[in-house]
């Protein structure tokens, strides 16, 4: 069986692991607080200081040291990392990019100094993922980032797939106390979701909006208040992932208003259950919402653009059964979980014999 290092920040490393531990032997390292018991090598990379790079150096020493036929990095400093530290080694290195980076962090830092300098060094470590052997990109988009940075062999793998055993039409076990038609959102409350963006487009809008997520909810609440639209919005906060396919299966539409996405994949988990959606235009998410054929597509940031596309799937029940019907049938046949990892472990297994 092929040793894997898996070099990550956390957050999604446990879809990726799931695809990869019984094909391969996972050891991973990461510079995030998640510990589950199953990651061997654990470092966590303190944020401050002098301990931040004494964790950089911890990394870059563990990795070298790490006896694997392969290295898999997960993000800009790991990609770094993984270049420096298989120079003079016979290691393989696979670069997996979920999104830009970069235009991730331009968006959400909001320090002109911070966006210029780290920026820099950001996109520094980005060409360096991408003189990996491969590069595996989740969308069109990314694939195009990648060839930017400079990369030599991409993929499209996306690699977040939908497990169609759990995200499937049936009767939600989640009611809510409304006779209107359902909206619901699943996404952090961060900046570049565009949330703020999306309680603006649903104020005139007769419908009950949902709003499920990670993170500080709090400047969505103050807007909601400062809306007075305390009767029409539920900010339900996170819930448990088991929970999240009832949330899809008790919605009539699904919005993911994002400035910036890599893929977007929560659109393709409500498509499974059959769910018009509606989606901006940006990153991956085009790969799944094939605008007026499996959803519609607006302008990010554009409030009035996304108010009418959300009022014409409201009031067009025609329109919003064929695109939820189109869209379950994009997925299964494009992005099912069993056909992506096999996909995966496929190509991983097939970088050995790579040579740039």
């Amino acid at each position: 069986m092929k040793k894997v290092l898996f070099i990550t920040y956390g957050g999604t490393h446990y879809k990726i692991l799931n695809l990869l531990n019984d094909n391969f032997d996972m050891n991973v390292l990461m510079h995030s607080k998640f510990k589950e018991d199953w990651v061997k090598n654990h470092e966590y990379l303190e944020k401050k200081n002098i301990e931040y790079f004494d964790s950089i150096w911890k990394l870059f020493v563990n990795s070298w040291r790490n006896e694997s036929d392969l290295v898999l990095a997960h993000c800009p400093l790991s990609g770094a990392i993984s270049y420096f530290t298989i120079l003079f080694s016979k290691k393989k290195r696979v670069f997996l990019m979920c999104q830009d980076f970069y235009e991730y962090f331009d968006v959400t830092e909001s320090k002109w100094y911070r966006r210029v300098f780290l920026g820099r060094l950001i996109k520094w470590f980005i060409k360096l993922g991408c003189k990996s052997d491969l590069v595996i990109a989740l969308s069109t988009h990314i694939r195009k980032r990648a060839i930017h940075y400079g990369a030599k062999r991409v993929k499209i793998i996306p690699i977040y797939g939908v497990d169609m055993d759990i995200f499937f039409p049936k009767k939600s076990k989640i009611k809510f106390d409304t006779d209107k038609k359902i909206l619901l959102s699943t996404a952090r409350f961060s900046g570049e979701k565009g949330l703020d963006n999306l309680i603006e487009a649903v104020r005139d809008l007769d419908l009950y909006l949902v709003m499920v997520g990670m993170g500080d909810s709090k400047f969505v609440e103050d807007l909601v208040k400062k809306y007075g639209m305390e009767d029409k919005v539920n900010v339900v906060g996170g819930v448990n992932p088991v929970d999240i396919a009832d949330y899809y299966n008790a919605c009539d539409i699904f919005v993911l208003p994002s400035l910036k996405e890599g893929l977007g994949f929560a659109s393709a988990e409500a498509m499974a259950c059959k769910k018009a959606v509606v989606a901006s235009e940006t990153g991956g998410i085009p790969d799944i919402v094939i605008h007026n054929k499996t959803g519609l597509l607006v302008k990010p940031g554009d409030v009035e653009e996304l108010r009418n596309a959300l009022k014409r799937v409201l009031e067009d029940e025609v329109l919003s059964k064929r695109l939820a019907d189109e869209g379950f049938k994009h997925v299964e046949e494009n992005f099912q979980e069993k056909e992506i990892r096999k996909d995966f472990v496929k190509t991983l297994n097939e970088v050995t014999f790579y040579v740039i």
